[in-house]
């Protein structure tokens, strides 16, 4: 019966040893059969079962070598399986495990043997396999303590989840080490002992994919709200253009409207009121309109908006355009979800200074050879001293620009010096097609992963 102990309880290190490099690696390469990966762990874990049963009962040197020796190639065959970046994480993923493994029976051994005096000097394939299946519980234990701690680091992982992850394997264990004694016995309590042992490992690795499951939802639920907030932003961004596209509409209006009546007046030979007139118009055009005029209407729009604006917030703003219409190498409705949050950005940190001499903003937009360049600077303040708390400051925004800059092939680049300064540099594409196609691109974040060459795009940085 203990033969049937041990299948079962390979499995379940099978199964702790694939959760413990998936949380240190990530998941398998995906180019490589799975029905493969899982026969070289089944051939490893028989191989291992064979040794235990031939080694039994010998306390030897040369028999913790051995097993040190095959348990570390065989963790190390398994890590080949998964796409890591740098070999030495190989390394890691390969001796960490066969620590964390020997350490668990270790602390196992140690536990069993002070509960259960009569079999400290003794060593027989009972004993074994009873060390060996509660070190595995701990193992398990100690794995999805890692793969918790790991998730909570990356923000992707609550305390509660944690707690309720752990309770199952901490509890197993306490079973476990309070039976020990029954599983050195277990030829007199095979059938109800096998049946105990096989419903504590089902119930751990239920508990885990249960949870996973939750998690995952949890986390599909997260990226769904995240997803809405970003097309409410992007759906503000747009309707702040039309309704500054409307002003500007009503602009013309007055201004046509002004322009009948002067012509009226000349007909009239009233030239004094002509002379009222334009005096109220240039003033007008001066304080709400013309500051921008590049022929792109979101540039213009958002320009002009932006120094009105900061004219009235007495913040010093700088802008240098030198843009071909005819290059700029994206949809309206993309180009505004860019600007419109990169202004929002530094007009939001600009409040936080107290100082009015203090407050600026510095905007570029150009159209240089091979690329389209936005750069906008601003005072650095305490909610930008942190760039990895950005996106956090600035909710959602800051993952809109860098998706659509994505989107685009393009390079997205934060730098903290004597300002805070963002710059998006997009490849304009080298045929007048090409260039007509990426203009035609669906609007939005319905964005296909890239491999981006940061080199290629070092000049327009400078």
């Amino acid at each position: 019966m203990f033969y049937i102990i041990s299948i079962i309880t390979s499995l379940f290190e099978i199964l702790t040893m694939i959760i413990y490099f998936e949380s240190i690696l990530g998941k398998p390469k995906s180019n490589i059969p799975k029905w493969l990966f899982y026969l070289l762990i089944t051939i490893i874990e028989i191989s291992g079962i064979y040794l235990t049963f031939v080694k039994s009962g010998d306390t030897s040197l040369s028999k913790n070598k051995l097993f040190m020796f095959v348990n570390l190639t065989a963790y190390f065959l398994i890590s080949l399986f998964y796409e890591v970046r740098f070999f030495r994480h190989r390394i890691f993923a390969t001796i960490s495990f066969y620590i964390i493994s020997a350490l668990s029976e270790l602390i196992f051994a140690m536990l069993f043997f002070s509960l259960n005096n009569e079999f400290k000097n003794k060593s027989n394939i009972y004993i074994d396999t009873a060390i060996t299946f509660g070190g595995s519980i701990i193992t398990f234990l100690i794995v999805i303590l890692i793969s918790a701690y790991t998730r909570r680091k990356s923000k992707k992982v609550t305390l509660k989840y944690t707690v309720l992850l752990l309770s199952t394997p901490l509890l197993s264990s306490f079973i476990i080490i309070t039976i020990s004694s029954l599983l050195v016995n277990i030829q007199v309590y095979s059938i109800s002992l096998l049946c105990s042992i096989f419903a504590l490992l089902f119930i751990n690795i239920t508990n885990f994919y249960l949870l996973e499951s939750i998690l995952n939802n949890y986390a599909k639920d997260e990226q769904i709200f995240i997803m809405e907030n970003q097309v409410k932003e992007q759906n503000e961004k747009f309707n702040q253009l039309s309704d500054a596209y409307r002003q500007t509409r009503r602009i013309i209006h007055d201004v046509k409207q002004h322009n009948n009546y002067i012509i009226n007046c000349i007909r009239k030979g009233d030239y004094d009121s002509i002379e009222e007139v334009l005096n109220i118009n240039i003033k007008e055009i001066e304080n709400k309109y013309i500051f921008s005029n590049t022929g792109n209407l979101v540039i213009d729009t958002f320009v002009n908006n932006y120094a009105v604006t900061c004219k009235e917030q007495y913040v010093d703003f700088q802008y240098e355009l030198t843009v071909d219409c005819e290059k700029i190498p994206m949809p309206d409705y993309d180009l505004c979800i860019i600007i419109g949050n990169l202004l929002d950005n530094s007009l939001e940190a600009n409040r936080h200074i107290s100082n009015n001499n203090e407050k600026y903003i510095k905007l570029i937009i150009s159209t240089r050879e091979k690329f389209f360049v936005i750069k906008i600077s601003n005072p650095i303040t305490i909610p930008h001293m942190n760039n990895d708390n950005s996106d956090l400051y600035h909710g959602y925004g800051i993952t809109n620009i860098r998706l659509i800059t994505e989107k685009y092939n393009g390079l997205y680049n934060c730098q903290i010096r004597d300002d805070y300064c963002t710059t998006i540099c997009i490849p304009i594409p080298p045929s007048e097609s090409g260039l007509r196609l990426q203009k035609n691109t669906k609007p939005g974040l319905d964005i296909k992963k890239t491999t981006l060459n940061p080199g290629n795009l070092h000049d327009c940085l400078q």
